[in-house]
Formats: structure tokens, C-alpha cells, sequence
């Protein structure tokens, strides 16, 4: 039996090693071969300029080696609230990407200096410093897959740290790391309901109870996601941050909605989001009513093209679709 779980463990290295960017869980998604992760202490940040630059001092390196004695990176603003000159943290960046597509791969700097990495769980790489997560990017998962046991011991402690940042690097782990998900315990399970519930859990954190994982949604219970995702579209603003994570989750309640063949909008919960600045997540909330009334769904697209409010490319998907049915854009 260890040596059955050691090669299916093996086997989802091999495949998460190959997946789609975002798929993978972040422990090992900042691990590459272009990439750097280090412990370092924060010398100054420097918020005068155009953009944040923060340097550090590299302390430990935890994967790739690293022979600047300072490294200096922009920060997005909705992390200079977290730097705190003299304080550790656990960075993951990158000096260098590929150009071209050819062979053999050729690689260039990046054009303002390092960068640091965005991932599922990481967005950005940079998290207050913690032993916990020293060791968490630096093990091997591959080692622990005779036992599943520790590795979920280790996420469910990492979701009670106090760190936000920390919380959202392990949340993606459990739910990255399927193959976790058949392990679970009821306790896991009703430990997860709530993080589901608590008050803490931002938009970026939701999406993943809400992305296609059905045996995991099943545990979870299909009701209580249906029944959030539906408060969600009924209440939320329809103009949206483009650059925040809510048009992703909107994107992923939508679709979840509909593979819920008990779900029941309120009436207006879907025509709504005909108005949003989104055209992804107005086009889905379309189809979704044409997929239970095609009549409905021709009309209320009929109404908001009259808007002139309406976003260009939302008017655009909504014209098209009543072109495409027969049915005329306006009276």
C-alpha cells in the first residue's frame, strides 16, 4: 500500500508540474526554474516614486541561490501596508523570463529589475516571515506521500494563523492539492465550513470553494454554497473592480448556479448583472437566463441595450446574442 500511494503521489507531481498556471498549489508553484524564494529582512521602502520599491536583505535562501547582497522589487499598493522596515519576510520573485517561443529558450531581465511572483495563494508572493512557511517551501511534498496526514495537519494549522496572507497561501493549498480532498475527515470538513463562514474570507479566498471541485463541494454541502452564491448575485454592485478578484468569483458563482439544477435566482438576481462593467460575467448571467427562458432572456437584453450606460463590449454580446436568436436589438 506505501508503495501505491508513493507512485500515485508521483503522478500528481508529474502532473501538477505540467498544469495550467493557477492550478497549482503554491507551494510548489513558486518553485521553478527561473524562480527565487528567500527569507530576507526589509532594509527601506522607498513610496516617493511612481510605484513602491522595497529592499530587502537576503537572510536564507530557500530555493535557487542568490548572490545579491541586497534585492530590490516594486510592491503593489495593497501590500505596502505590511512592510515594516527591519521586519523578516518570505519573498518569491523572478529576474528573468523567456522571450520568443522558439529553441532554444532564450531569457532576458525583466526590463525594471525583479519582479515578485503572482499565484493562487500568493497574489503577491510576499508573506510575513514564518517558520511554518519556511518549511512549507521547502519540503518536499513527494516525501510525505506514504502519509497525507501530516501535509493536511500542517494546511489546517496554517489556516489559523492570524496572518491573512498566510491564511490565503494555505487555503489554496487544501484546495489545490486534490488529491488531499479524498483524506479529509469530518472535522477537516466542518473546519473548512467555517473558514467558509468567517468573516475574514475575501473575495480571492472564496473563488476556490466556488471553482469545479464537486466531491469537495459535496462535503462541503451544495446548499450552503448555493445559497451564498445566490445572496451574492442578488446583493453585490454590479460595477465591478476590474482588477480585484470579484469579477473571477462572480464569474465562478454564475457557473455554479448553474450546474445546480435546484438553484432559484430572485427574480432580477441575474438580469442585473446585464448592466455590469464586466461583459464575461453579463454574458454568463445571459445565458443562464435564456437557459431556462429564452423569451425572458431576449427581453431583459432588450432592455439594457437601451441603456446608455451600458459598457461597449457588454452592449456589443448583448446585440449579437438577439441577432443571433431572431430578435431585434430594439424596437
Amino acid at each position: 500500500m506505501r508503495l501505491v500511494l508513493c507512485l500515485l503521489w508521483s503522478m500528481l507531481m508529474l502532473a501538477t508540474s505540467h498544469a495550467r498556471p493557477g492550478t497549482q498549489p503554491p507551494s510548489v508553484a513558486l518553485r521553478t526554474a527561473l524562480s527565487h524564494v528567500a527569507v530576507v529582512e526589509l532594509l527601506a521602502v522607498n513610496d516617493q516614486a511612481a510605484s513602491t520599491q522595497a529592499t530587502f536583505k537576503p537572510l536564507r535562501v530557500l530555493h535557487n541561490t542568490e548572490a545579491s547582497s541586497e534585492i530590490q522589487l516594486t510592491v503593489a499598493p495593497a501590500a505596502t501596508a505590511m512592510l515594516v522596515p527591519g521586519q523578516h519576510y518570505i519573498i518569491a520573485y523572478q529576474k528573468q523570463r523567456r522571450i520568443g517561443k522558439g529553441e532554444p529558450r532564450r531569457y532576458a531581465p525583466f526590463p525594471g529589475g525583479p519582479v515578485l511572483l503572482t499565484e493562487q495563494g500568493a497574489n503577491p508572493a510576499l508573506f510575513p516571515y514564518h517558520e511554518q512557511l519556511e518549511r512549507s517551501l521547502t519540503a518536499d511534498p513527494m516525501a510525505e506521500a506514504a502519509d497525507p496526514a501530516p501535509l493536511i495537519a500542517e494546511i489546517f494549522d496554517g489556516l489559523a494563523l492570524p496572518e491573512l496572507a498566510l491564511k490565503r497561501f494555505y487555503l489554496r493549498e487544501l484546495f489545490n492539492w486534490t488529491a488531499l480532498h479524498e483524506h479529509l475527515s469530518e472535522e477537516h470538513i466542518q473546519q473548512l465550513r467555517e473558514v467558509f463562514a468567517a468573516p475574514w474570507l475575501d473575495a480571492e479566498m472564496l473563488v476556490a470553494f466556488y471553482e469545479p471541485r464537486l466531491a469537495l463541494q459535496q462535503k462541503l454541502g451544495l446548499e450552503r454554497l448555493t445559497e451564498r452564491a445566490l445572496t451574492t448575485l442578488a446583493g453585490s454592485p454590479v460595477q465591478l473592480d476590474l482588477l480585484s478578484a470579484q469579477p473571477n468569483l462572480l464569474l465562478e458563482m454564475l457557473r455554479f448556479i448553474g450546474d445546480q439544477p435546484s438553484a432559484q435566482p430572485q427574480p432580477g438576481a441575474l438580469s442585473r448583472w446585464l448592466y455590469s462593467n464586466h461583459h464575461l460575467v453579463a454574458e454568463k448571467a445571459l445565458l443562464l437566463i435564456a437557459a431556462t427562458d429564452s423569451e425572458a432572456a431576449a427581453e431583459q437584453a432588450r432592455l439594457a441595450v437601451r441603456s446608455a450606460a451600458l459598457r461597449t463590449e457588454v452592449r456589443r454580446i448583448l446585440t449579437q446574442y438577439l441577432r443571433n436568436t431572431d430578435m431585434s436589438p430594439a424596437p
